[in-house]
Parts: structure tokens; sequence; C-alpha cells
């Protein structure tokens, strides 16, 4: 038997006002995972970018909470969410304008990140937020007619928020960043902003409440490019914001593809020139040729795919298995990057680690360039992965990883401990600077070599006799001191401390 509790709690009419609590709760979580996107090219996609951007949007709630209240105290009228509602439209407008030109030079400061993400998600995510936190109480003083009923009036707005936050959440992560860029997300969220309120039904706007929607969708289509050299196209992923740029690199123009503005991640000559423009790819392909009789190679991370397709091509008897989350990416390699895939080369939709999980075995070398320029993921160089790739290889297994780290002083904790966390599966790891002349105190691509039998004077020998870059970089080994209790797990991990 239902009761009248019961009948009141579950009424099922909707008031404006909870639909539009609803818009609002689905607005903000949609803002801020754009917030990532927004910043990622710039600033990376790390720990601190999204604790500023979490931190910066929660205190913005907070303030905007307290201010609706009173606003709402005093003048509660309908007309005032309108124009909360237009406000907070033309701020993510006008973020969606300033976005790239804030952040190009706020970076150009070269002040620490985190110090950098937190100015950055003040400057562009804070007032929107903000005016948007304003209207949820504002709604609830509109909602309430009695003072019996305002309990259930205050936590109906509250659900409806709460619902409009978990829409948000899964539409924006499963399925908008998929099919729609942040550019233009950013114009169709401030133009449904102008639409939701005219849920108010209020004709002293309605001239305003046009205006705005044909010059925020305006704006939104015409917000300018990054304003980064040699911008050839961005493109968003399921994953990531990935960058297409054309710049000069060892006195050639170099197509390369990025996620944030630290670092490049993969790129091709423009004029066709055959050959790996960077240093580190070209000692993934020299370490390749340690295990002449390898019949499966298995590379976590594909980028623009040029070091899987050089592999398969150089080893066209040989399985090569290639593992890339992204899967648009293979899409985009194509499009920019000329990449054409061999038969023999797989390519796996999957994360590193849970591929790893799985237990696949009989790979005669892993290589392991699954890192953006800023931050590598944890869970691929945790004591528990390094496990997974030991067991996935044979008893002469190698693992090849690429590791952005100094090699003395403050910066040198990265390949310290991702040394000693290879050693502790591996009986032998070396540590090899991919430049001829490196400073040991800047950061830098160092190549680590993981092996379960000894790397013998003979078998280096047989490599470095034909390529003399290799005998450089095997030459210059830098020596790390063992420390046992210096490694990573996936428990403990402080990947961002050692990488900034």
């Amino acid at each position: 038997m239902t009761t009248p509790l019961a009948k009141q709690l579950f009424r099922t009419s909707i008031s404006r006002y909870e639909l539009t609590a609803f818009f609002i709760g689905m607005s903000v979580l949609t803002f801020e995972l754009a917030a990532a996107r927004i910043i990622a090219p710039y600033l990376g996609d790390t720990i601190y970018t999204w604790t500023s951007i979490i931190g910066i949007i929660l205190t913005a709630l907070a303030l905007g909470y307290a201010f609706g209240g009173i606003l709402a105290d005093k003048r509660k009228q309908a007309s005032d969410i309108v124009l909360l509602l237009l406000g907070g439209a033309l701020m993510i407008a006008a973020t969606n304008i300033l976005k790239d030109s804030v952040l190009l030079w706020l970076t150009d400061w070269q002040l620490p990140l985190q110090v950098e993400a937190l100015f950055a998600s003040i400057a562009l995510f804070a007032l929107p937020t903000f005016l948007l936190g304003s209207i949820s109480p504002y709604l609830a003083r509109l909602s309430i007619e009695s003072v019996a009923t305002s309990g259930r009036r205050l936590s109906r707005i509250d659900a409806a928020s709460t619902v409009g936050s978990l829409v948000g959440t899964f539409m924006t992560g499963y399925w908008l960043f998929g099919v729609v860029g942040t550019q233009h997300l950013l114009a169709y969220l401030a133009g449904g902003l102008v639409l939701v309120s005219l849920l108010m039904l209020t004709k002293k706007y309605w001239y305003l409440q046009l205006g705005m929607f044909i010059f925020i969708i305006v704006l939104g289509f015409l917000s300018p490019k990054p304003m980064l050299s040699g911008f050839v196209d961005e493109i968003n992923t399921a994953y990531s914001r990935v960058i297409i740029r054309d710049v000069p690199l060892n006195n050639a123009q170099v197509r390369v593809y990025q996620t944030d503005r630290n670092g490049l991640q993969s790129g091709v000559y423009i004029d066709g020139t055959q050959g790996q423009p960077f240093s580190y790819i070209r000692g993934f392909s020299y370490a390749s040729q340690l295990r002449p009789d390898a019949s499966k190679y298995l590379i976590i991370g594909g980028g623009a795919f040029t070091f899987p397709e050089y592999l398969a091509r150089q080893e066209p008897r040989a399985k090569v298995d290639t593992v890339e989350i992204d899967e648009q990416l293979p899409v985009i390699s194509k499009q920019y990057f000329n990449f054409k895939q061999p038969q023999n080369l797989k390519i796996i939709a999957a994360d590193g680690r849970t591929y790893l999980n799985e237990n696949h075995s009989g790979y005669a070398m892993i290589f392991l360039d699954a890192f953006s320029a800023t931050v590598p993921p944890f869970q691929l160089l945790s004591q528990q992965a390094v496990a997974r790739m030991a067991s996935a290889t044979d008893k002469d297994g190698i693992v090849v990883v690429n590791i952005i780290s100094a090699v003395e002083g403050q910066q040198s904790n990265m390949i310290r401990y991702v040394a000693n966390t290879f050693g502790s599966q591996f009986a032998h790891v070396g540590v090899y600077p991919v430049a001829p002349v490196y400073d040991r105190a800047v950061k830098q691509n160092l190549m680590l070599i993981a092996s379960k039998q000894p790397l013998t004077r003979e078998r280096l020998q047989a490599v470095t006799s034909s390529h003399r870059e290799f005998s450089v970089m095997i030459r210059d080994q830098i020596q790390l001191p063992l420390q046992k209790d210096a490694i990573l797990t996936d428990d403990f991990a402080p990947v961002e401390q050692f990488a900034l």
C-alpha cells in the first residue's frame, strides 16, 4: 500500500525550476570535463591539472551557492534566473574565445606547473562556474510555496541538479568527446544555457535571449585555433585533445603530434625523407636488432605509428602487436602521417596495463612508449606491471622503455625509481642517453633496456657495428646505484612529483 508520504516523495510532475536545476547540474559537469581538454595541450593531463580544476570549480560553486542564496532572499524574481543563465553562457563563450591566448600567455612565464594550473583554472573556469552555482539556491527559494512543503521542494531541486550532473558526466565522457571538439562543445553548452533561460517564460529579456543565442553560437564557431607555431589541426578523440603541427627539427620540417605543450610525441619528415626524426625512436629501432631471431614483438603505445610501421617492415616475418588505448590514432596517423599498416602489424585498441594483465606471453621484445611528455601513466611503471612484462616475454626476453628524466640532481628520481623497479623483475638493466652529448642534471630522453639474459659484448657489437649512433648510446651507459627501497608499486608511485 502506498502511503501519502510516498506519493508526495515520488510525485512525477517536474516543475520548470527542477528542469532548470537539471540542466545546470549537467552543464557544470560538462564544463568541468571540458576544462581538462582545454588545459591539456599546454599544461598536460596530470594530477596537478585535475586537482586545480576540481578545486577551483568546487570553490566557485561554494561561493556561487552563498551568493545565490543571499540574492534570492533579497529579490526572489524569476527574471534574475534569466540574467544569471545569460551571464554564465556569456562567460563560457568568453572562455571559448580566450582560452588559448590565456594559456599561451600564462605558460610563457615558466612558472611551476602547479601554479600555472591553478592560475589557469581561476582565469578560465571560476567566473562561469560561480554564476552557474548561484542559480540552484535561487531556484530552491523560488520553488518554496509554503513551510510545510519546503523540505520536499528543496530536496527535489537538489535531486534534479545531481541527476543532471550524472547525465552530464557520462554523456560527455562516454559520448560527446568522441563526436564533437572542445571548441564546438563549449559553443553548444553556452547556447544551451540561453535556451534553458526560456524556461523562465519571462518576456522581459526575450530580445536579449535571442541576441545572446545568435552571438554565442556564431562566436563559438569562429573561435580562434590554438596559437601554436606551425599549427595544422586539432582533433578531440575519446581520450585526448591531439594537436598536429609542422615544426623545424634536425634542419628539416617535421610533422608532429602532441597532447601537451611540453613535448612532441611522434613525427615524420614532411618532405618524405625516410627515417625517424626523434633520437629515442631511432634508439628503439637499433635495440630491436638485439633479437634478430624474434618472431613476436609487443609495442605499448602507438602514437603516430612510425615505429610500429618501421619494425613491421624491418621484420616482415615477425608478428608486431601494437597496443594503443586511443582507437582514433590509427585514423589520424593515416590522414596526417602517411601511415600505411603492414599485414604483419596488428593494432589492438586497449589499455596497455589491461592488455598485460590478460597474461599474454611469448614476446621476444616489448617496447614501452605509452608516455606523454609530461607525466607517464604510473600503472605501466609499477612493480606489478613490470612483473607482467617479465611473464609476457620468453626466456631471453627484453623490454625497452623510453623515460624522460635527469640523471643527477633533484630531477633524477624518475629514472632511479624506474630502473630499480625493472631491476626487481629482470636480471639485467641498463640505462642509456639517446643524445650523444647530454647534461646529467637536465631532463631528457633516456632508453632503459631490461633483459633476462646479459647483453654481452658480442650481442651489442652485432648491432653497434652497423649503427654508429647506437654505439655512442651504448658507450655512454649510465651507472645507477641499486636501491631496493626505491621501487614503484601500484600502491605508491608518485610519478607526478618525479616528472615535474
